[in-house]
């Protein structure tokens, strides 16, 4: 339909993209953003977490991290996008809004009721379109948003088992007689 011309659509469109320089910002904080891991993510299984083998153990634990810590910075980039097209869509549904309402007026019509304002905008195409979008990044937040709670389930279950381990150690100590970690005896 297009009651807002192509043009000033896309001024909107592109003053409320402010992802890039945001991003831009904070790496010149320092904060740059986490390459894909060169793994895939990996599986946890009973064998890795009661494996003897430290090395191995914390070669599957840092790639989980690093899986968990992608996840994260690709779930605020999609969270950044989703909200830039909110913001877009309040402010083109705005424009629409008051360009139906100035229409009628100087038309000497009635203004659309709320129900046929609410009709108008499901025919704009620029809405149409940004509503899509909309769609898009809330069904990849929540696919990110299930990925990133298992990475970190993940995270949390290598987390345990390095202190179940640390307090076996202990233990194992204070039956053989050893002093724990950390003690020193008292000076003469």
């Amino acid at each position: 339909m297009g009651t807002i011309d192509a043009k000033t659509s896309e001024q909107m469109s592109r003053f409320w993209s402010t992802a890039d320089d945001v991003e831009k910002e904070l790496m010149g904080l320092g904060f740059t953003p986490f390459p894909q891991p060169s793994t895939i993510i990996p599986a946890v299984s009973v064998e890795i977490l009661t494996t003897v083998n430290d090395r191995e153990y914390t070669e599957k634990f840092s790639e989980v991290h690093s899986w968990y810590s992608y996840g994260l910075m690709h779930l605020a980039r999609i969270r950044s996008r989703l909200l830039q097209v909110r913001n877009n869509i309040k402010h083109l549904e705005a424009a629409i809004r008051v360009t139906k309402e100035m229409e009628a007026r100087e038309a000497k019509e009635k203004k659309p009721t709320v129900q046929g304002m609410k009709d108008l905008l499901q025919l704009e195409a620029d809405l149409v379109q940004l509503q899509q979008q909309e769609q898009r990044a809330i069904q990849a937040e929540r696919y990110m948003d299930a990925y990133v709670t298992v990475l970190h389930e993940r995270t949390k279950l290598f987390s345990r088992q390095v202190e179940i381990r640390r307090q076996e150690k202990e233990q194992s100590r204070v039956e053989d007689g050893l002093p724990l970690r950390g003690y020193r005896p008292p000076r003469s």
